[in-house]
Protein backbone atom coordinates (compact mmCIF):
# COMPACT_ATOMS: atom_id res chain seq x y z
CA UNK A 1 0.00 0.00 0.00
CA UNK A 2 1.30 3.55 0.03
CA UNK A 3 1.37 5.89 2.48
CA UNK A 4 -1.91 7.26 1.91
CA UNK A 5 -5.23 5.54 1.53
CA UNK A 6 -8.55 7.16 1.35
CA UNK A 7 -11.57 5.38 1.35
CA UNK A 8 -14.55 7.04 0.02
CA UNK A 9 -18.25 6.46 -0.54
CA UNK A 10 -21.99 7.33 0.24
CA UNK A 11 -23.08 6.26 3.83
CA UNK A 12 -23.19 2.49 4.43
CA UNK A 13 -20.93 1.23 1.52
CA UNK A 14 -18.63 -0.66 3.78
CA UNK A 15 -15.38 1.98 4.18
CA UNK A 16 -14.86 1.90 7.93
CA UNK A 17 -15.29 -2.06 7.33
CA UNK A 18 -13.23 -2.09 4.26
CA UNK A 19 -10.33 0.05 6.54
CA UNK A 20 -10.06 -2.88 9.67
CA UNK A 21 -10.16 -5.82 6.81
CA UNK A 22 -7.10 -3.95 4.96
CA UNK A 23 -5.23 -3.50 8.58
CA UNK A 24 -6.18 -7.47 9.58
CA UNK A 25 -5.46 -8.79 6.22
CA UNK A 26 -1.82 -6.53 5.87
CA UNK A 27 -1.10 -7.64 10.14
CA UNK A 28 0.10 -3.96 10.79
CA UNK A 29 0.46 -3.28 14.18
CA UNK A 30 -1.27 -0.66 15.52
CA UNK A 31 2.26 1.63 15.25
CA UNK A 32 2.01 1.41 11.63
CA UNK A 33 -0.65 3.06 11.14
CA UNK A 34 -3.13 5.72 11.38
CA UNK A 35 -7.01 6.18 10.86
CA UNK A 36 -8.64 9.52 10.24
CA UNK A 37 -12.64 9.28 10.54
CA UNK A 38 -13.72 12.62 8.80
CA UNK A 39 -16.79 13.85 9.93
CA UNK A 40 -19.20 16.46 8.22
CA UNK A 41 -17.40 19.11 11.12
CA UNK A 42 -20.59 21.44 10.72
CA UNK A 43 -19.12 23.66 12.97
CA UNK A 44 -16.19 24.71 10.99
CA UNK A 45 -14.63 27.15 9.29
CA UNK A 46 -13.61 26.57 5.48
CA UNK A 47 -9.65 26.80 6.91
CA UNK A 48 -10.27 24.67 9.64
CA UNK A 49 -11.81 22.22 7.22
CA UNK A 50 -8.59 22.26 4.90
CA UNK A 51 -6.57 22.22 7.82
CA UNK A 52 -8.48 18.91 8.95
CA UNK A 53 -6.99 17.11 5.63
CA UNK A 54 -3.93 18.73 5.42
CA UNK A 55 -2.03 18.43 9.16
CA UNK A 56 -2.07 15.01 9.58
CA UNK A 57 -0.19 14.44 6.15
CA UNK A 58 2.89 17.09 7.75
CA UNK A 59 3.49 14.46 10.39
CA UNK A 60 6.35 12.40 8.08
CA UNK A 61 6.23 9.60 10.65
CA UNK A 62 6.49 6.86 7.70
CA UNK A 63 3.12 5.05 8.66
CA UNK A 64 0.18 3.52 6.47
CA UNK A 65 -2.37 6.45 6.66
CA UNK A 66 -6.38 5.84 6.01
CA UNK A 67 -8.68 8.36 5.50
CA UNK A 68 -12.44 7.33 6.49
CA UNK A 69 -13.75 10.21 4.00
CA UNK A 70 -11.97 13.00 2.87
CA UNK A 71 -12.26 16.49 0.83
CA UNK A 72 -14.45 14.34 -1.73
CA UNK A 73 -17.49 13.92 0.66
CA UNK A 74 -17.39 17.59 2.00
CA UNK A 75 -18.05 18.48 -2.08
CA UNK A 76 -20.78 15.75 -2.19
CA UNK A 77 -22.72 15.98 0.89
CA UNK A 78 -22.42 19.92 1.03
CA UNK A 79 -24.03 20.66 -2.49
CA UNK A 80 -26.80 17.66 -1.57
CA UNK A 81 -27.42 18.68 2.40
CA UNK A 82 -26.45 22.59 2.35
CA UNK A 83 -26.76 23.28 -1.56
CA UNK A 84 -22.97 24.52 -1.91
CA UNK A 85 -19.76 22.63 -0.60
CA UNK A 86 -17.67 24.98 1.68
CA UNK A 87 -14.35 24.08 -0.36
CA UNK A 88 -13.43 26.52 -3.93
CA UNK A 89 -11.30 24.54 -6.81
CA UNK A 90 -8.46 26.27 -5.29
CA UNK A 91 -9.23 24.58 -1.56
CA UNK A 92 -9.24 21.26 -3.52
CA UNK A 93 -6.49 22.01 -5.56
CA UNK A 94 -4.35 23.09 -2.83
CA UNK A 95 -5.48 19.54 -0.45
CA UNK A 96 -4.58 17.61 -3.39
CA UNK A 97 -1.17 18.96 -3.95
CA UNK A 98 -0.13 18.70 -0.59
CA UNK A 99 -0.55 14.54 -0.53
CA UNK A 100 0.74 13.96 -3.67
CA UNK A 101 4.20 13.24 -1.93
CA UNK A 102 2.69 10.26 0.08
CA UNK A 103 1.60 8.41 -3.42
CA UNK A 104 -2.33 8.29 -2.66
CA UNK A 105 -5.17 5.94 -3.49
CA UNK A 106 -8.47 6.50 -3.15
CA UNK A 107 -10.63 3.47 -2.74
CA UNK A 108 -14.48 4.37 -3.68
CA UNK A 109 -16.87 2.13 -2.17
CA UNK A 110 -19.51 1.48 -4.45
CA UNK A 111 -21.62 -1.80 -3.41
CA UNK A 112 -24.98 -2.27 -5.44
CA UNK A 113 -27.49 1.05 -4.14
CA UNK A 114 -29.64 -1.87 -3.11
CA UNK A 115 -27.29 -3.16 -0.34
CA UNK A 116 -26.48 0.34 0.85
CA UNK A 117 -30.15 1.63 1.40
CA UNK A 118 -30.77 -1.98 3.10
CA UNK A 119 -28.05 -1.47 5.61
CA UNK A 120 -29.19 2.64 5.79
CA UNK A 121 -32.29 1.42 6.82
CA UNK A 122 -31.17 -0.46 9.36
CA UNK A 123 -28.58 2.18 10.78
CA UNK A 124 -31.13 5.44 9.87
CA UNK A 125 -30.80 6.44 13.48
CA UNK A 126 -27.31 6.74 13.46
CA UNK A 127 -26.38 8.16 10.29
CA UNK A 128 -25.80 11.69 9.11
CA UNK A 129 -28.58 11.51 6.00
CA UNK A 130 -31.60 11.21 7.42
CA UNK A 131 -33.84 11.14 3.48
CA UNK A 132 -33.25 7.65 1.37
CA UNK A 133 -33.66 9.82 -1.44
CA UNK A 134 -30.76 12.28 -0.59
CA UNK A 135 -28.29 8.67 -0.34
CA UNK A 136 -29.41 8.04 -3.89
CA UNK A 137 -28.38 11.07 -4.79
CA UNK A 138 -25.14 10.79 -3.11
CA UNK A 139 -24.70 7.50 -4.10
CA UNK A 140 -25.35 9.01 -8.12
CA UNK A 141 -22.42 11.57 -7.40
CA UNK A 142 -20.20 9.11 -5.69
CA UNK A 143 -20.31 7.41 -9.57
CA UNK A 144 -19.12 10.71 -11.05
CA UNK A 145 -16.04 11.01 -9.43
CA UNK A 146 -14.29 7.63 -10.84
CA UNK A 147 -12.09 9.64 -13.43
CA UNK A 148 -10.02 11.81 -11.06
CA UNK A 149 -6.68 12.01 -13.41
CA UNK A 150 -4.55 13.40 -10.20
CA UNK A 151 -5.06 10.53 -7.54
CA UNK A 152 -5.55 6.70 -8.66
CA UNK A 153 -8.66 5.31 -8.22
CA UNK A 154 -9.91 1.91 -6.81
CA UNK A 155 -13.54 0.76 -7.53
CA UNK A 156 -14.54 -1.35 -4.45
CA UNK A 157 -17.94 -3.27 -4.24
CA UNK A 158 -17.76 -5.76 -1.19
CA UNK A 159 -20.58 -7.47 -2.47
CA UNK A 160 -18.66 -8.94 -5.87
CA UNK A 161 -14.65 -8.23 -4.60
CA UNK A 162 -12.36 -9.74 -1.60
CA UNK A 163 -10.35 -8.03 0.24
CA UNK A 164 -7.71 -9.89 -1.03
CA UNK A 165 -8.35 -8.58 -4.63
CA UNK A 166 -8.68 -4.82 -2.91
CA UNK A 167 -5.32 -5.07 -1.53
CA UNK A 168 -3.92 -5.94 -4.88
CA UNK A 169 -5.78 -3.32 -6.74
CA UNK A 170 -4.11 -0.64 -4.19
CA UNK A 171 -0.56 -2.08 -4.31
CA UNK A 172 -0.62 -1.78 -8.22
CA UNK A 173 -2.14 1.64 -8.34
Amino acid sequence: MGLLTIFEGPDCSGKTTTIDKLIKLNKLKFSEYEVYHHGPYLGDTKEELVNRYIKPLKNDNGKEIFYDRSWVSEIIYGKIIRGISRFSKTDILNIENSIYNLHPTMVLCMPPIETIIKTYENRIDTEYVKKEKQIIKIYNDYSLIINNPRIPIVEYDYTKNTIEYLDKCIKGA
